[in-house]
């Protein structure tokens, strides 16, 4: 490994000196094979590094169910399987919450969408860790945990909106990245007055999700209040 990423503030935790390795923000595991160049890299300490690995594991196997990228499908038909078949504990819970969910229509009419449930803390855990990924990469802005909180949302078409409205308000320095293909995409502005308030907006393999009310959140941005546990997500059959 590169020396360059030991011995640094871990960009997770902060921790001056703590960086034994170099971590992929966006792990390389959502991507093909040949999808994974120039993904970017930030200094973490093992502890950290290896608590998201943890989410990346569970996230890598069940977020390519729901993709809406083409690219997704190459992931769901040749890396999935063979992640499901390592870990039988989250195939099994797979197996166990696929269903059938009722939404209504643009046109009014009801329309039902096999789903699979997700745990939305884990989204929100991952989420965080990659804003401070990126806040690093993008601009070497440090947000250390005990000075900083990262919110994560899952936004309606009104959230949507909103966000769209905020992320094109002036602000001090813009960044957006399109990674894998557009896998994964995100557009991030800081604020004139404080480096350390950003706003960031992601998409990962065009996943919607579906919540308990059935309405389809479109958007992941860090930005607003927590989502609920145990979001839904849609199987893409198109």
């Amino acid at each position: 490994m590169s020396k360059a990423y030991q011995g640094k503030t871990c960009v997770y935790c902060a921790l001056e000196g703590a960086s034994e390795t170099g971590d992929h923000v966006i792990a390389r595991s959502f991507f093909p094979i040949d999808q994974r160049a120039n993904l970017p890299k930030v200094p973490a300490c093992l502890k950290c590094n290896g608590a998201k690995s943890e989410l990346e594991t569970y996230l890598s196997s069940v977020m390519p169910f729901g993709g809406r990228h083409p690219l997704s499908a190459d992931i769901l038909n040749h890396l999935v399987p063979k992640r499901l078949a390592k870990n039988k504990r989250i195939h099994r819970e797979l197996a166990q919450s696929f269903t059938d969910r009722a939404r209504i229509g643009p046109d009014g009419s009801v329309q039902l969408r096999k789903t699979i449930s997700v745990e939305a803390d884990k989204i929100e855990q991952l989420y965080r860790l990659i804003v401070h990924g990126l806040c690093w990469s993008e601009w070497k802005l440090l947000l250390p945990p005990s000075e900083s909180e990262v919110r994560v949302g899952f936004l309606n078409s009104r959230g949507e909106r909103m966000l769209s409205s905020l992320i094109g308000m002036r602000a001090k320095r813009r960044c957006q990245g399109i990674l894998g293909g557009g896998l994964f995409q995100y557009e991030g502005v800081q604020a004139i007055d404080n480096d350390t308030i950003t706003i960031w907006r992601m998409s990962l393999y065009g996943v919607q999700f579906m919540d308990a009310d059935q309405s389809i959140d479109t958007t992941i941005a860090c930005y607003g209040s927590s989502a609920p546990i145990g979001k839904a997500l849609p199987i893409n059959s198109d």
